[in-house]
């Protein structure tokens, strides 16, 4: 099952972006064993260069400020919580309840991903960068 993901994450033509890409690439390293490549742009590093007052570079907020779109993960938001600092969230279990949670999850990431490309190429113009490997 996670085989067309690996293949994707290891694929060198496909360049990846992520909000806190410290996070994603260890996350990827102990989850599924495997290097993500290339990185190209962290978004969440990005609204740091940008504006570095504490507080605004997490990308609900970046969402809020630059595009006008508030409250996309109030529902999901808690199920990521976990109950300890080093405890698992309630996700997977989320998921597992019934499809119309699952839908609402992958509704979710949907967005998130969304809303992290278009932040990208927004900071990548308000940053300069023009000399994009695609």
């Amino acid at each position: 099952e996670k085989k067309p993901f690996i293949d994707l994450l290891t694929n060198t033509n496909v360049y990846k972006m992520a909000h806190n890409m410290k996070f994603e690439d260890n996350w990827t390293s102990v989850r599924l064993r495997t290097d993500t490549v290339p990185w190209l742009w962290d978004s969440q590093i990005a609204a740091h260069q940008i504006d570095n007052r504490e507080g605004i570079t997490s990308l609900k907020f970046q969402t809020y400020v630059h595009f006008g779109i508030i409250d996309y993960d109030s529902e999901i938001n808690p199920i990521l919580k976990a109950d300890s600092a080093n405890g698992m969230n309630k996700l997977q279990s989320y998921i597992d309840s019934s499809p119309e949670h699952a839908r609402k999850v992958l509704e979710y990431c949907a967005l998130d991903s969304v809303y992290e490309y278009r932040l990208a190429m927004m900071q990548m113009n308000i940053l300069g960068y023009d000399m994009l490997p695609f």
